[in-house]
């Protein structure tokens, strides 16, 4: 899928824009919610690392269907 994101914040300030998608800062509200996520993510790859190649494949193609709370 092509997004000519030219027209899509055409409108929209560029500051603003820029501000939007900086680097999070240890400032950010929602800086802890990105450190708890970064490490979830972490202990997901660490956990499929070497394991059931199968389970690896199916989140590779994002069938969601198959996956439960037991990753």
């Amino acid at each position: 899928m092509n997004v000519r994101w030219d027209v899509l914040v055409g409108d929209i300030d560029k500051k603003s824009l820029a501000e939007l998608a900086a680097v999070p800062t240890t400032s950010d509200r929602l800086y802890p919610l990105i450190l708890c996520a970064q490490g979830y993510i972490k202990s997901c790859c660490q956990r499929l690392n070497g394991g059931n190649m199968i389970v690896k494949r199916t989140l590779m193609c994002g069938d969601q269907r198959y996956l439960g709370d037991g990753i």
